[in-house]
């Protein structure tokens, strides 16, 4: 789907134990044409050659891999991509390690989450078996990007790099200035619904990232996820108004995260991770109509406000 002259949307699903969530690649095209994420390993073949094929092309015509970040759902299908077109790939420099080192990237982003909600032995070993299912092999980054650097694709279109983390630690923004398009991946992880809720490992490097972004020149936002807010129904690309209406409902979900978790911890100082997840999440709503559910992805955002709260 065209959502601008030189900007085509890929639609696809990435599973997530058990269940299919809505994905969003972008293809961009100046004199070179770029690629924003890749999905899950079976993306490029699921969903990304399908629409390229549709547009007179295929994964041969990808000029460049851009990775918002590191996890499965965004670089994993980076090497069948890079393989059919001989494409370089793009990332931070801290989220090069999760491309390189896939044991690690389980070891330190996904297993303690699983931990941390007590699961069983088997519930961890089927988790990870699905993990891996989504990756590409351990591989390298061809170029790692660097905030404010500027990648020229030609003919007028030139896309800077925001460096903006929280969901990830090198998580980065794309903005296409003269356009006001902003790319942003996982950077704004509002909810899918009511029983969603976002993942972030740094509430405040989180909030000051969207903070900078509100100082960004951007009309659209384009998001991995149909992600919406308080204020902004669920979508994958938010126009004028809605765009930076939905920036600041992600500061204020945070703000609100945060102060239930504070809440939480004085009246259950020496309680558990999870403990204070459910008293969050459960049994005490954040807004009206939440009936989110503790799981591994929520659970990693509710123990890093509280090690901020408890200063760690």
């Amino acid at each position: 789907m065209r959502i601008h002259p030189r900007v085509a949307q890929i639609p696809g699903t990435v599973p997530l134990r058990g269940k299919d969530y809505g994905y969003y690649a972008y293809i961009v095209e100046g004199e070179r044409r770029a690629i924003i994420d890749t999905g899950v390993a079976s993306t490029p073949k699921d969903y990304i050659e399908p629409v390229l094929r549709a547009m007179g092309l295929s994964l041969a015509d990808i000029d460049l891999i851009l990775n918002t970040h590191g996890h499965r759902d965004h670089a994993g299908g980076n090497l069948a991509i890079r393989e059919a077109s001989g494409a370089p790939i793009y990332i931070h420099a801290d989220d090069a390690v999760l491309l390189e080192d896939p044991e690690y990237y389980w070891a330190n982003l996904v297993q303690p989450s699983l931990e941390m909600l007590q699961w069983s032995k088997e519930q961890i070993a089927a988790s990870k078996e699905e993990f891996f299912a989504g990756l590409s092999p351990a591989h390298h980054p061809d170029h790692v990007l660097t905030d404010g650097e500027v990648i020229d694709l030609g003919e007028g279109v030139e896309l800077t790099v925001i460096h903006t983390p929280g969901h990830s630690s090198g998580n980065v923004s794309f903005l296409w200035e003269a356009e006001g398009m902003l790319f942003g991946g996982d950077t704004f992880a509002g909810i899918w619904d009511l029983e969603a809720f976002p993942r972030y490992f740094s509430p405040s490097a989180y909030r000051a990232a969207m903070e900078r972004v509100l100082e960004l020149p951007f009309r659209a936002l384009c998001v991995s996820h149909p992600f919406g807010l308080f204020h902004v129904p669920v979508n994958s690309v938010h126009f004028g108004e809605q765009a930076q209406r939905f920036v600041r409902d992600c500061i204020e979900l945070v703000e609100l995260t945060d102060r239930a978790v504070r809440r939480a911890l004085e009246r259950k100082p020496g309680a558990s991770v999870l403990e204070i997840a459910h008293e969050v999440l459960e049994r005490r709503p954040l807004f009206p109509g939440s009936v989110a559910k503790v799981e591994p992805l929520n659970i990693v955002t509710i123990d890093a406000h509280i090690k901020e709260a408890r200063g760690k």
